[in-house]
Parts: C-alpha cells; structure tokens; sequence
C-alpha cells in the first residue's frame, strides 16, 4: 500500500518539515549538509548500532486493522521496554 502520499499537504508538511529540520539540529547538521544528511539517513538501516533490529510485516491484504493491534500489544507481551521479553 501506499505509505506517502504523492504530495504532502497542511498541516502535515510544515510538522515533517519542522520535525526533520529539528533533528538535524540537535545533531549538529545544517540544512544544506546533504552528504550529512544522507548519512544520518543511512544510520536507519544500521538500527543505530543496537544490538538488535525488527522489522515486522503485514500482508497488505489483511488491511489496516490488523496493523492497528499489533500497535496496542500490551507492555507485557513484550517486556515492557525492559528488553527482557515476555513476563
């Protein structure tokens, strides 16, 4: 499904903007830094150096509900934050 819309619109534009702009801030990397940028970027897909990275998938065909549980799992079912798994 499509995760963009092809133009982003208001408020939503000015809040992306704003939010990206603020994180290059607090790192240091001024708005026209386009190399670091792109290698803030690439840090995504290193997981931030964290010792572990999930990525979950959805088939597409389950629709938007199903995405909508698996967001509201209770802390529990997942340690709670504390990286200790289930209770």
């Amino acid at each position: 499904y499509r995760y963009y819309p092809d133009q982003f619109f208001e408020p939503y534009l000015t809040r992306r903007r704003a939010n990206g702009f603020g994180l290059y801030s607090v790192l240091g990397i001024g708005r026209r830094e386009v190399d670091r940028m792109r290698a803030q970027h690439d840090r995504n897909f290193v997981f931030f150096d964290a010792p572990v990275g999930m990525i979950f998938t959805v088939d597409r065909r389950l629709n938007k509900g199903v995405v909508d549980r698996l967001r509201h799992v209770p802390a529990e079912h997942h340690g709670g934050g504390t990286g200790q798994g289930p209770a």
